[in-house]
């Protein structure tokens, strides 16, 4: 009911278009129609089609759905950031502390309530370590993942895939190199998670959600 009406407001307050063709706009320059709005989806979970598409579809928004690749066929596999939550919300223990970068993390798990801002923080203190700490090869695999996905989708799809939004997407996760590898791969634009609005001046391979 909740997104009924935020499509309900989108639908009568803003002009809603494809993400493709908003980008299509800014690469050739064009100036941005006045209050466009633009509707996307992360992880391609099976609700965005069962609960979400019907709503689209009664008023008539166009969306577009960022599917995390590497999950493609593979049944019930949960995502690491709801592997994390699973974890914290069946733990049999009452506390859970845990050894991070820059000190010892720790957290009661007396309530539904404490599992659940544990697993909230848990999970805003993993996506913020350096991904040279979990993973010393990381360039390559970030450079290799642009390319691998694309290619998967390209095949699903039988059409070039040509939208790409980087994974978690604060400033500190994305760098020059991956724009370069995802202009080399044939991607048109990339979202962020950075907080704004986007015009014409905004990159287009750093785009505001």
């Amino acid at each position: 009911s909740a997104f009924e009406t935020q499509m309900r407001f989108l639908a009568s307050t803003f002009r809603c278009l494809p993400l493709s063709e908003v980008v299509s706009l800014l690469v050739w320059g064009r100036a941005l129609p006045e209050r466009v709005a633009v509707v996307t989806f992360d992880d391609g979970y099976r609700n965005n089609l069962t609960e979400a598409g019907p709503i689209l579809e009664r008023h008539r928004i166009p969306a577009t759905i960022f599917l995390a690749t590497g999950h493609i066929g593979g049944g019930l596999r949960m995502i690491w950031p709801e592997r994390v939550a699973w974890a914290l919300s069946n733990a049999g223990t009452d506390r859970i502390e845990i050894d991070l970068a820059g000190g010892r993390w720790a957290q009661d798990l007396l309530r539904e309530q404490d599992r659940e801002r544990a697993s909230r923080d848990l999970l805003k203190r993993l996506k913020r370590l350096p991904p040279d700490e979990y993973d010393p090869a990381d360039p390559h695999r970030r450079r290799a993942e642009v390319f691998e996905s694309k290619a998967v989708l390209d095949a699903v799809l039988r059409q070039p895939c040509r939208l790409f939004a980087y994974p978690n997407g604060e400033a500190r996760d994305f760098d020059e190199v991956d724009r370069l590898n995802l202009m080399e791969a044939g991607y048109s634009c990339a979202l962020s998670q950075i907080a704004g609005l986007n015009d014409g001046a905004t990159p287009r391979y750093a785009l505001r959600p």
